[in-house]
This record gives C-alpha cells, sequence and structure tokens, in this order.
C-alpha cells in the first residue's frame, strides 16, 4: 500500500504540466489544479475484477512524461506512461488488488 500511496504522490508532482500544455479550452479533467487531483483518483481506483482506467489517467500526462515510482533505496527508476500502467498492473494482480479492488480518495 505504502508504494501506491507514494507513487500517486509522485504522479501529482508531475500531472500539473497537464495543465500547461492543453489547448486554450483543456477537457473538464485538467481545468484545474482539483478536477487533476479528483481525475486521478477516479481513473487509478477500481471494484473488485476490475483495474485502473489507463485511458483516462493517459490524458492527464503530457506527450512524453516520465513518472518515477519508488524504488530500492539510492536508486532511481523511469517510467513512461505505458511502462507505468503495465508495472502498476502487473503490481495489482501480484497483490490482489484486482481481486480486491483499490481505492483513493482526498482525505483534505
Amino acid at each position: 500500500m505504502e508504494v501506491l500511496s507514494f507513487t500517486v504522490f509522485s504522479c501529482l508532482l508531475i500531472l500539473p504540466l497537464a495543465v500547461f500544455t492543453q489547448s486554450p479550452d483543456p477537457p473538464a479533467d485538467v481545468a484545474s489544479v482539483d478536477a487533476i487531483i479528483n481525475a486521478l483518483y477516479e481513473g487509478i481506483s477500481f471494484k473488485p475484477g476490475g483495474i485502473s482506467d489507463w485511458n483516462q489517467l493517459r490524458t492527464l500526462f503530457s506527450p512524453g512524461a516520465r513518472l518515477i515510482p519508488p524504488a530500492a533505496p539510492n536508486s532511481i527508476v523511469v517510467l513512461s506512461f505505458e511502462e507505468f500502467a503495465e508495472r502498476s498492473t502487473q503490481y495489482a494482480d501480484e497483490h490482489r488488488f484486482r481481486a480486491n479492488g483499490f481505492s483513493k480518495r482526498e482525505v483534505a
């Protein structure tokens, strides 16, 4: 759970870039910082048997964005969005998140 929480936090550091690279009339998901955070939590959460909505999440990132999830101490892993989605799906399967569901929401 700590890995996914830190990953979500890491993503929040990158997501604001999407606001500045969109057209003058941005989609509702990136119209504000609150909208980005809500779309992130909505896209990453899923019911038992489901999986994160990678298509929705993909729209929150600028083309070529890189994600830096937690890694072993003193190491860095830099992933493309597609690599991150693949790695996260594999992690969800290995740790039974898909069977049990996964939910994130803003608490403050």
